[in-house]
């Protein structure tokens, strides 16, 4: 619990993880692995953020800031599991 600046009111500050994905998969140069990895995060993150039942500005912001670290990535993400050939970053 934190007070707001002596003003007495007090507000509630809960903190929890969302998700969390390894480093090595959040920077590794093969794109379908990563992208795969980004979305099981994001898959995580999102049923949390809807249990949440936050104001929908509010998840804006959150996916904002989470967006920063770990990008959305595409629609088809979840191919990479029966892709035959990786592609790697340049």
């Amino acid at each position: 619990m934190e007070t707001d600046g002596g003003k007495g009111e007090s507000k509630e500050r809960i903190v929890m993880p969302l998700a969390g994905i390894e480093e090595r998969f959040l920077n590794t140069k093969e794109l379908g692995m990563r992208a795969f990895h980004r979305g099981l995060f994001w898959m995580v993150a999102d049923r949390k953020l809807d249990d949440l039942k936050l104001e929908k500005g509010l998840r804006k912001r959150i996916e904002a800031a989470l967006a920063v670290t770990v990008p959305r990535p595409a629609d088809d993400w979840g191919l990479w599991a029966v892709t035959c050939i990786p592609k790697y970053e340049k």
